[in-house]
């Protein structure tokens, strides 16, 4: 921007000099002169350098110029770093070892509940989105078979909508970058495992849930699978569970992505080791925590 001198201020009661109209700043007084007319040699320090607008512009232009050439190159040389190291499950390492710092941190800190919502929360239009290992099925001829601790255990929606039922309402939230507000009724995971008469402290580190046919299968950690909000859903907004959502029996566990939470559960599978995952092994995070 460049400054018009006339802008300055006021007028001094002296006029301008005769040197280039620079106006005086500061006192209002007339500036003093001698008798020959020679103006105060003290003019200069009170006047204002103006220097030409455009070449500063140029020198801060250069200057922005050799920053934004630096930040480039730096940008660049570390893309080319990443993208050059070696892969450990679909991402280079160093992406993976960031996955890894994360999860242990959320694991260290504890996973507290999901933030409560209520009725005027949910979601008018509850979005449907993954499709892979869904079938429509006659909810008669499904069954959720349980491995890992003792004898398997095979149960039918029948025998898991007489158990006691709990109600959420909580936000899925898809990796994707859009979330949505739903209303779930099932059976808590933990009230399951109780009326089989399976204690916690004698399951091991994790667990895999997978589709009846492996279309689609997830392992998540046995504390978030115990978690005071992990649900075995059957219902949405009140009505059975619809084929694109699931049917007839889902995961729901909103402090994970929507990625992490298994539609038309058949096969939980209590293990030692950590399980597969379908996104995982694309190159998404293991641990989709929050």
């Amino acid at each position: 921007m460049t400054d018009d001198p006339g802008d300055l201020g006021p007028e001094a009661p002296g006029g301008a000099s005769d040197s280039g109209g620079v106006e005086h700043l500061g006192s209002n007084e007339a500036s003093p002169s001698n008798d020959s007319g020679v103006d105060d040699p003290d003019r200069a320090s009170r006047s204002i350098d103006i220097s030409d607008p455009l070449a500063d512009m140029a020198r801060v232009s250069r200057k922005g110029f050799l920053w934004a050439g630096a930040a480039l190159l730096a940008t660049g040389g570390v893309y080319w770093w990443l993208d050059t190291r070696r892969l450990e499950g679909g991402k280079p390492w160093p992406f993976r070892r960031a996955f890894e710092v994360n999860e242990r941190l959320a694991r260290a800190l504890g996973q507290g509940e999901a933030r409560g919502l209520t009725e005027k929360d949910v979601s008018a239009d509850p979005r449907v989105n993954g499709m892979d290992g869904l079938a429509e099925v006659d909810p008669k001829d499904w069954r959720l078979r349980i491995e890992g601790i003792g004898d398997p255990r095979v149960l039918t929606i029948e025998q898991i909508r007489a158990l006691p039922a709990s109600e959420l309402i909580s936000e899925l939230n898809c990796i994707e970058g859009w979330t949505r507000v739903m209303r779930w009724r099932g059976v808590k995971v933990s009230d399951l495992l109780r009326s089989l008469g399976i204690s916690p402290k004698d399951l091991p580190a994790y667990v895999g849930l997978e589709t009846p046919k492996r279309g689609y299968y997830v392992g998540l950690d046995r504390e978030s699978v115990l978690h005071s909000q992990s649900l075995l859903a059957y219902e949405i907004d009140g009505q059975p569970l619809s084929p694109d959502h699931g049917a007839p029996l889902r995961h729901v566990l909103p402090i994970k992505y929507g990625y992490k939470q298994l539609k038309h559960v058949g096969l939980i599978r209590f293990t030692a080791d950590r399980p597969d995952d379908f996104w995982a092994e694309q190159g998404y995070d293991w641990y989709g925590g929050f």
